[in-house]
């Protein structure tokens, strides 16, 4: 049996724009190389839609965002962090945004908005893939 050190709970979104009416996606080019959503850890006293809307301003600079209701999503994944097994869940809201303009934070390196098939192939975790196909399908459903 495997035993964690630490839970963590991070908080993320499908940030969305409509241009030219197509759905682009924003997505964020991680330090590390990865390319992902929006997220980070929430902290002490906040809810999760506080985490949520905080993490966008701060990695992003982009502050004017909608929640669509009824979409919240989960994952769950293991990692280490040095000699530190982690176990964390993110939960994932769907956003919104009329600004497209980004002002990256230090922990990334670039940033694009893409339409579905181009952010899918351009995501780099299976987990990231899927929580965009599950928003991609809630939108055309809307």
């Amino acid at each position: 049996m495997v035993i964690y050190s630490r839970n963590e709970i991070s908080c993320g979104a499908l940030v969305y724009c409509i241009e030219n009416q197509v759905i682009k996606f924003l997505l964020l080019q991680y330090s590390q190389g990865h390319w992902d959503f929006p997220k980070g850890n929430n902290e002490k006293g906040e809810t999760y839609l506080e985490t949520t809307r905080r993490e966008i301003k701060e990695e992003t600079g982009i502050c004017d965002i909608v929640f669509i209701d009824r979409f919240e999503k989960e994952i769950s994944y293991k990692y280490r962090r040095k000699n530190e097994k982690i176990s964390k869940k993110v939960i994932y809201f769907l956003v919104k945004t009329k600004a497209t303009n980004v002002v990256l934070s230090s922990e990334h390196t670039d940033f694009v908005w893409e339409p579905y098939e181009n952010a899918l192939k351009r995501l780099t975790y299976k987990n990231a893939k899927e929580i965009l196909t599950q928003g991609s399908s809630f939108l055309k459903n809307l």
